[in-house]
């Protein structure tokens, strides 16, 4: 009896100890919430198509750089996901949105993804991310565009940001964050 009761009690130990190694961690990314980022986009090897089927012939196409905010918005109930709206320096939202996943570290330095939307659908961007010191910067990622029926468009997605220490007062007004904008 003496034994049965010490191999079932390290089997619970064995099961315990792989329990607590199995476990991942949970980002906690709240202290970005309602800050905004100065970002820098940028498009390079763009080539022009068509939409499948289609006979139309690929072009290359000019590079294309964007600096404008983001605003960073973090609900406390899916506390690993940064939302992101991008807006002019003139306050004017872009119609680009998207999302900041955590994906590994710890709740201010991690590595991640970015996926960035319009919001006719037809736009979308992604990138792998690290954010070490409030800085984010992208490994070169991809971007398309699509409407479906004639185009189809794809770069080499580049991002860049950092947290600034001014923001031009047209953002600024604009309100960021799930505190102030949220339910």
């Amino acid at each position: 009896m003496k034994k049965v009761s010490l191999c079932i009690g390290a089997f619970m130990v064995l099961i315990l100890v792989v329990g607590v190694y199995t476990v991942q961690a949970q980002a906690d990314l709240s202290a970005f919430d309602g800050r905004w980022l100065q970002d820098s986009s940028r498009f390079r090897n763009m080539v022009y198509a068509g939409a499948i089927g289609s006979e139309t012939l690929p072009v290359r196409g000019a590079n294309e750089a964007y600096r404008n905010y983001t605003c960073m918005e973090v609900d406390p109930a899916n506390a690993d996901i940064i939302n992101l709206y991008t807006y002019y320096r003139n306050g004017v939202y872009t119609g680009i949105y998207g999302y900041l996943y955590w994906q590994s570290g710890t709740n201010l330095d991690f590595f991640g993804k970015v996926e960035f939307y319009s919001d006719d659908g037809f736009e979308y961007d992604f990138a792998y991310v690290t954010v070490i010191n409030g800085k984010f910067k992208a490994v070169p990622g991809y971007g398309t565009y699509s409407n479906g029926t004639d185009v189809f468009d794809t770069w080499d997605f580049l991002w860049n940001a950092k947290i600034p220490t001014r923001v031009p007062s047209d953002v600024f007004a604009v309100g960021c964050g799930f505190v102030t904008n949220g339910p």
